[in-house]
């Protein structure tokens, strides 16, 4: 699978579909929606509600209750201050952040996590 050109879209759809084919049993996934354009009233609004500036693009929760977060960047993306200050927040009271830049690091990080049965891409790499 290449990933020269990939948008962070692509990617993070790249992503759900190896959570969705070949995820452990049990295990629960989502995105939380933070992105886009909104009012100023909307955007205080959806703050007060609970929404976070920066939190990752995947939240990903195993089987008995352990939270991990994904971050997705194209290889040449940048991580806003908010991102870097909630992989900070992560690191300070032991969650478990990792940023993946490529399909193939994020199969690996959800392998190394055991939210994944299989690698499909490390089988297509090693052919």
């Amino acid at each position: 699978m290449k990933s020269l050109g990939m948008r962070e879209s692509d990617l993070q759809g790249t992503v759900m579909d190896l959570l969705r084919f070949n995820g452990v049993p049990g295990l629960i996934y989502f995105h939380p929606a933070n992105e886009g354009s909104r009012s100023r009233r909307t955007g205080a609004f959806l703050k007060r509600q609970g929404m976070l500036p920066g939190v990752a693009d995947l939240v990903i929760i195993l089987p008995g209750g352990r939270a991990k977060f994904l971050e997705l960047k194209t290889p040449d993306g940048k991580a806003s201050m908010a991102q870097i200050a909630f992989a900070t927040a992560c690191a300070a009271n032991g969650s478990d952040y990792w940023l993946a830049r490529t399909p193939e690091e994020a199969a690996d990080c959800l392998m190394n996590w055991g939210a994944l049965r299989v690698n499909p891409l490390a089988k297509k790499r090693a052919a």
